[in-house]
């Protein structure tokens, strides 16, 4: 069943789907009504689900594009003043967070650019989750402190 999701999703998602399917199949068994065979059931289950996370996927993308457009517009519509202040801002941020120590801007920078988890952090810098807690939190403070006089309070 994985080798057919894997015909419409990546692995990782296919397994991901056989295993609910499977789980979801265990735990309503008495109230399913079969109609065909137990395999015809699961292989049509398995395709539907295949289906809809593809379907969630291009609305996702959709969305994205609608607001990266929006975004886009935003931007192009900004006053020379705020252009100038986006400039500013723009380069404080980056001054800051290429003044950070190493460790620090490292899981700055997969947690918010690469959408890694802390715990997947941890495992990459061989740490604790807390100490990439830490490093994020120490990270986002110099950050605010660089930017105080652009944030509203």
């Amino acid at each position: 069943m994985i080798a057919f999701a894997s015909q419409y999703v990546g692995t990782s998602d296919a397994e991901n789907i056989v295993q609910d399917v499977m789980t979801y199949l265990w735990e309503n068994a008495p109230r399913i009504n079969l109609k065909n065979s137990v395999s015809t059931y699961l292989f049509t289950a398995v395709k539907y689900r295949c289906l809809t996370l593809i379907s969630r996927g291009q609305v996702a993308h959709k969305v994205l594009n609608s607001l990266r457009m929006d975004f886009i517009e935003e931007v192009a519509a900004l006053s020379e003043t705020d252009s100038v202040l986006y400039t500013e801002m723009r380069a404080i941020y980056l001054k800051t967070l290429a003044s950070l120590p190493e460790n620090q801007r490292e899981a700055f920078n997969l947690s918010r650019y690469e959408d890694m988890t802390y715990d997947k952090i941890a495992m990459k810098q061989n740490v604790s989750e807390k100490t990439v807690e830490y490093r994020i939190s120490q990270a986002l403070k110099r950050l605010r402190e660089a930017l105080a006089d652009y944030i509203p309070r």
